[in-house]
């Protein structure tokens, strides 16, 4: 090999190593300003190379989560929200179809009170009143649905269901189980506008978002010390659990 050819390849070499400083000072910068990283940097810096992995969040399919048991007659863009986080329509609207027919007023709010133990029976008694006569049918024999298609499922402790049956604030509750989903599969860890980009590259997903939505999602769950800052980054991890 010719003295000229190798001075020519430890040029070529030094203008690499070069382009990898520069790509990696252009990260950091992204990063410091809370931006998501380019798709041309982010090529060639290696982080779109693992088909199904973490890299795939970058692209249109966002792995939706999965929870089992689903009910029977679930639908596929069916979501669900811990009991806990539903509020107390949700929870009569789910009683009523999960008996089928007229339940007694009395009986509605024992049953409610069951899973909701710490719900105040005359806020169970006033579903009746604002839903009567759009949801709610009260007639001498009990209480029953207009149209069962507006009232979620009950199992094992979630209420599920399309989401157009959830208010606001327990779609905002399956949203943040999504950005855990997502920081469970990115362990390196995400800034808030790539979990906003993430959310919505997620067609599945039908839930309100913006990024002062998730920025408020992320202040919850880590206040609930569910994620936490990834070292001295403005990314989010998850917490380890105890």
């Amino acid at each position: 090999m010719s003295i000229e050819k190798i001075g020519a390849e430890q040029v070529a070499l030094k203008s690499l190593l070069d382009l990898m400083d520069r790509a990696q000072e252009c990260r950091r910068l992204y990063e410091r300003a809370d931006m998501a990283l380019p798709e041309p940097l982010r090529r060639m810096l290696g982080l779109l190379e693992s088909p199904g992995g973490p890299a795939a969040l970058a692209g249109p399919h966002v792995p939706r989560p999965q929870r089992t048991p689903r009910p029977p007659d679930a639908e596929p863009d069916w979501i669900w929200v811990a009991l806990e986080d539903a509020g107390v329509v949700c929870v009569v609207l789910a009683v009523l179809r999960e008996a089928g027919g007229p339940v007694r007023a009395k009986d509605v709010v024992e049953r409610t009170i069951r899973y909701r133990p710490n719900v105040p029976s005359g806020s169970i008694a006033n579903v009746g009143t604002r839903l009567d006569p759009q949801k709610i049918r009260r007639a001498g024999e009990g209480w029953s649905l207009v149209d069962r298609r507006d009232a979620g499922v009950i199992m094992e402790g979630f209420v599920w269901g399309p989401p157009s049956v959830f208010e606001k604030y327990e779609l905002a509750a399956f949203r943040r189980y999504v950005i855990l989903h997502l920081l469970g599969i990115y362990a390196g860890g995400l800034l808030i506008v790539q979990i906003l980009e993430y959310l919505q590259a997620a067609a599945w997903l039908r839930v309100p978002l913006n990024k002062e939505l998730v920025q408020d999602d992320v202040k919850i769950l880590a206040k609930a010390g569910k994620i936490r800052r990834k070292g001295a980054s403005k990314k989010w991890e998850l917490a380890p659990s105890e």
